[in-house]
């Protein structure tokens, strides 16, 4: 079977411009050889084409170049590479309506069956246009290609002249926005931001936002990488956001979902999970725990804009639900929710609070402890003030914090400071005899507050 596609591939290149009229020419040179064929004006819409084929060796080379009346142009590259493993088929369409590229890969076997397809949209890349601006709509014609493929889901990667085009615009993120239309059906199933666009990104100083704005509202989601996550990125890196029901979650994982839902009392209608994987890519080296927030609409109408939802994430080595930092997430006029998660893990949101021994809370997670309840005048006590993994203490709930993380204040009191005195990082100094009450209160921003007292005894 090797040779047949590389001489389709040639056959199509003379036989796209041979059934038109007005054919110019047709010349062939030793290796390469070069067939060109000139299509004229066609009267009723006003296009020409114009082919060239190119054959070097084992690869062929077929370009159509489409120009319009309106001064619009087309450009479709297919290169054909033939391998002793098989064939790589690499079709490229460029267009001057966008700064963007779509390329499609299909690698066959000997047997000429596909045994892998790939379809990636590369933002900012293109020679045909060069326009910097924030907001890049893919083209009909893009879409129609992928249609004719039956390709539904491709890649969307945001290239470096993507990012360098928005640096200096004063805005406080650097924003690339991707309207995709809803003709077709096409999905964006993952988001790849190449190693120059977070090295640009990180030179900017400022967070890097990938929107993707479907016409089909469902489809649309948000990345966004702050720059303390860009930093733990050493290569680049391809992040996927999943939307789904709880039915649709792996086995194991639905089952232990489905009973925490039932203990309280919720729906499986009224949630849904997000998850966020990463795919390996050429040099990244991406350190566990780096951070993605991502905005996804949310997918249950029991709630409307302006409600709120709550943010769990699903612990595998326990099969329990944990609050994040956070998790209370009003819901936007658009009907989208956002959170600050991490890759490689599974969330589920919904409609209500979540309790129970197999949901893990804030601040059940924080442990607060006394060493000792009875102590000698003149001695101490050290009480011991452990925050749940995305708690930072704070000395205001609305003060600044890492990614991820949710601020906790931290109150200490004595009901009697003449006989024991507390100070504001839980050191008891025991001042004379008697008893006292020490309270320890940590507070979280929406009114969360957990508190625990212990009789102090001074002897």
């Amino acid at each position: 079977m090797k040779g047949n596609r590389q001489a389709a591939a040639v056959l199509l290149g003379v036989l796209l411009a041979l059934p038109h009229t007005g054919v110019q020419s047709i010349a062939a040179v030793q290796s390469p050889v070069l067939y060109e064929a000139v299509e004229d004006e066609d009267e009723e819409e006003g296009v020409i084409t114009e082919v060239t084929t190119t054959v070097d060796d084992n690869k062929t080379i077929v370009v159509e170049r489409v120009l319009r009346q309106d001064g619009t142009e087309d450009v479709n590259e297919t290169v054909t590479e033939e391998l002793e493993s098989g064939t790589i088929v690499t079709e490229k369409l460029e267009s001057t309506n966008v700064n963007a590229s779509l390329v499609i890969t299909r690698t066959y076997d000997t047997n000429d069956a596909i045994m892998n397809t790939n379809a990636v949209v590369y933002i900012g890349v293109s020679s045909l246009n060069n326009d910097s601006c924030v907001t890049r709509k893919i083209p009909e014609s893009f879409i129609e290609f992928l249609k004719e493929a039956n390709i539904k889901n491709v890649e969307l990667c945001a290239g470096q002249p993507a990012v360098t085009g928005v640096k200096g615009n004063g805005k406080p993120k650097m924003l690339v926005k991707v309207i995709v239309p809803k003709t077709g059906g096409i999905s964006v199933k993952k988001v790849t931001i190449p190693k120059e666009s977070i090295s640009s990104a990180v030179k900017d100083g400022r967070k890097l936002v990938v929107k993707i704005a479907s016409k089909d509202p469902l489809k649309s989601y948000t990345v966004t990488m702050p720059q303390s996550e860009m930093a733990k990125v050493s290569g680049g890196i391809s992040v996927a956001v999943k939307t789904g029901k709880v039915p649709e979650m792996a086995s194991g994982m639905k089952s232990k979902v489905q009973s925490i839902l039932s203990a309280n009392g919720i729906k499986e209608e009224d949630t849904y999970t997000v998850s966020i994987d990463t795919v390996s890519i050429a040099g990244d080296k991406t350190k566990t725990g780096t951070g993605i927030k991502v905005t996804t609409p949310v997918l249950f109408t029991s709630v409307k804009p302006g409600s709120s939802v709550y943010i769990y994430h699903y612990n595998n080595s326990t099969g329990r639900l944990e609050e994040i930092a956070n998790s209370r997430k009003n819901i936007t006029g658009s009907g989208m929710a956002a959170f600050e998660g991490y890759i490689g893990r599974d969330y589920v949101v919904t409609s209500k609070e979540l309790k129970g021994k197999n949901v893990v809370t804030l601040l059940g997670g924080s442990d607060i402890s006394f060493n000792k309840l009875a102590v000698k005048k003149g001695s101490s006590i050290k009480i011991n003030t452990s925050l749940a993994t995305g708690l930072v203490k704070k000395t205001g709930l609305k003060a600044a914090v890492p990614y991820g993380s949710q601020a906790a204040v931290i109150k200490y009191k004595s009901s009697d400071s003449k006989i024991a005195g507390v100070s504001k990082d839980g050191v008891v100094k025991a001042k004379s005899k008697g008893k006292a009450v020490i309270t320890v209160q940590v507070k979280l921003a929406g009114g969360k507050v957990k508190t625990v007292s212990k009789n102090i005894t001074v002897k």
